[in-house]
């Protein structure tokens, strides 16, 4: 973008590859090579894009168990400047039967949409930290199993999968 690099930041190879120290955010941009020699001169511009990483926030979503009938919470926070992001819940399919198609598929596993059941709203905690907590009331046996917290934005996508093993103390 018009400045000379830092060694401090940039290095060089004896190939002549350019080396960013410590990639952010901030080194997107375009990218001058210049070379002269006796001959003249040639440069070439590169155009990069550093894309965040989306990465969980605390220790959040963990395995938990729940009494039947009691109500559950778990909270997927995600720390991010990027607007686009959204956090979703899925719960794993456990019934072994043919592709249903409207089943999100990660590997061989089939999960459905949480959110159809529940109207849970992305909240935002703090200028970069985004929240969306899943909670089951009045849990029942068929919330047992294995969940996902999906977080993705137009450049990422990350996941997290947590157990709700719910104790039935009724048998």
């Amino acid at each position: 973008n018009g400045k000379i690099l830092s060694e401090d930041e940039y290095g060089v190879t004896q190939s002549q590859i350019l080396i960013i120290k410590d990639l952010r955010q901030s080194d997107t941009g375009n990218y001058t090579c210049e070379l002269f020699n006796s001959f003249g001169a040639i440069n070439a511009t590169y155009i990069l894009a550093v894309t965040e990483k989306l990465q969980f926030y605390g220790e959040d979503p963990q395995n938990t168990s729940v009494d039947v009938d009691k109500t559950v919470m778990l909270n997927c926070r995600v720390q991010t400047n990027d607007p686009t992001t959204k956090i979703q819940w899925l719960k794993k399919i456990n019934i072994q039967q043919l592709f249903r198609p409207d089943a999100i598929v990660f590997g061989s596993e089939q999960y459905e949409n949480v959110e159809q059941f529940q109207e849970q709203q992305l909240q935002q905690y703090s200028k970069n930290i985004l929240s969306r907590p899943l909670i089951i009331s009045q849990v029942t046996n068929k919330d047992n199993g294995q969940y996902i917290c999906l977080i993705q934005n137009d450049k990422a996508t990350n996941y997290k999968k947590v157990f709700i093993n719910v104790i039935d103390t009724h048998y």
